[in-house]
């Protein structure tokens, strides 16, 4: 991958690297007739349709409905490259002290996008007022997305993991496949007791040369809903249980040489989340993301101050944070289709507007100092984003097809001016 680099003065040199950026490709089929479908477009410019990326080339499937049937699909290709200088410096503070690097930064990744399979089908219908076809599952979709990804300056991915069989699987199995694996680390988040029971696989993974580490040798993991972990009917039924199954994942990797991960939390509350911490004998909290906002949609502001003060919760009770920067929150998608199978119903309208690329990069330039100037609180020196491709939660980084097309970098390329090189 080709790079130039841009250099600002600070309390420090920083350098910021700048990536060719490629093009994205989501074969996307709508009604562009239907007014609908620009009513949409004007409320959530750019999740319609969310973005993936392969090869230099875009697909775009576009068709009509009759009422009746769908006429046969006219599938156009347009070849796009783009370059340029990363559009937005800023100024850092020091590294943290005693000369360590700055924080690594990872983004979620939840792959409904690769799935093909019910839950593919699900998103598409909350993010298309008539009919949306989304297809990633495929290696040069994920190859285009990891350079996406070292554009913006990632170190990580964090994959919601599932079971192997699972379609949701998909997006990790192409990551782990794709030549360009080593130039992105990954990590897991799990929320299900079976995949929590699974060690040997968890192993496996802390094992890989790619498996983000933080502390030495320690394996970064998430652990997201632990409040469903015990109880009646639940798969533990009591902490002390619960507790020993992380123990024994502690032990097994240990046992095999891959270090002994370092568990986050990832919750709603710094003070609840504590207990859980504690109760299972994990290493740290966070969070997956930060919901809110109100009807008539609050601004981002309040969304990245509201994000700032789960961090600054943490410090005060003396509880170590993986600190959580958060790229948005808009489930009106997912509200105004009736919600989607896999919850109760269509949930909250409540909602935050979408940032500006500076806002987003603002945000989480704060969270990198905040790491830097609190290594106490935050000792993995380490920050996640929500997200890389919640595309219909509001929460994405992955580039999106604009209405007329062309291809919205903006994102990537304001992350990219505000990540330091290592």
């Amino acid at each position: 991958m080709k790079f130039k680099f841009v250099f600002s003065l600070a309390s420090m040199a920083c350098v910021i690297p700048f990536g060719i950026s490629h093009m994205v490709i989501w074969h996307a089929q709508g009604h562009r007739e239907s007014p609908a479908y620009w009513d949409h477009l004007e409320r959530y410019p750019n999740s319609y349709p969310p973005a993936a990326e392969a090869g230099g080339m875009m697909g775009r499937t576009v068709m009509t409905d009759d009422h009746r049937q769908w006429l046969r699909p006219i599938i156009f290709f347009a070849a796009f490259v783009a370059t340029g200088v990363a559009p937005l410096q800023m100024q850092f503070t020091p590294t943290p002290s005693g000369g360590a690097k700055r924080p690594v930064v990872g983004a979620i990744r939840w792959d409904a996008w690769q799935d093909d399979g019910r839950v593919n089908a699900e998103v598409e219908r909350t993010l298309g007022p008539q009919k949306v076809s989304i297809r990633g599952n495929s290696q040069a979709v994920m190859d285009q997305e990891i350079a996406y990804a070292v554009q913006a300056g990632l170190d990580y991915w964090a994959f919601v993991s599932y079971s192997p069989s699972s379609g949701m699987s998909n997006g990790l199995k192409l990551y782990l496949n794709s030549s360009h694996k080593s130039q992105i680390d990954f990590c897991l988040i799990i929320g299900s007791p079976s995949i929590l029971l699974d060690r040997s696989r968890l192993v496996m993974s802390f094992q890989d040369s790619s498996y983000q580490k933080v502390l030495g040798n320690r394996p970064l993991l998430y652990f997201f809903q632990a409040q469903r972990l015990v109880g009646p009917d639940k798969a533990f039924a009591t902490w002390e249980e619960a507790k020993a199954a992380f123990d024994a994942l502690r032990a097994d990797a240990m046992a095999a040489g891959a270090g002994n991960p370092y568990i986050v939390i990832q919750g709603w509350s710094a003070s609840k989340d504590k207990q859980f911490m504690l109760n299972l004998g994990a290493d740290a909290v966070g969070a997956y993301a930060v919901a809110g906002g109100s009807t008539a949609g609050s601004p981002y502001s309040s969304l990245a101050d509201s994000a700032r003060s789960k961090w600054e919760a943490a410090k005060e009770i003396g509880v170590p944070v993986v600190p959580l920067a958060s790229a948005g929150w808009n489930r009106l998608p997912r509200y105004e289709a009736g919600g989607v199978w896999w919850e109760d119903g269509p949930r909250s309208n409540k909602y935050y507007l979408d940032p500006t690329p500076a806002e987003l990069a603002l945000h989480l330039k704060d969270a990198i100092d905040w790491v830097c100037a609190n290594p106490a609180a935050a000792p993995a020196n380490a920050v996640l984003i929500y997200a890389w491709n919640e595309n219909d939660e509001g929460g994405w980084l992955v580039p999106t097809l604009k209405p007329d097309g062309s291809v919205d970098t903006s994102r990537v390329d304001a992350l990219s001016g505000v990540i330091p090189s290592r």
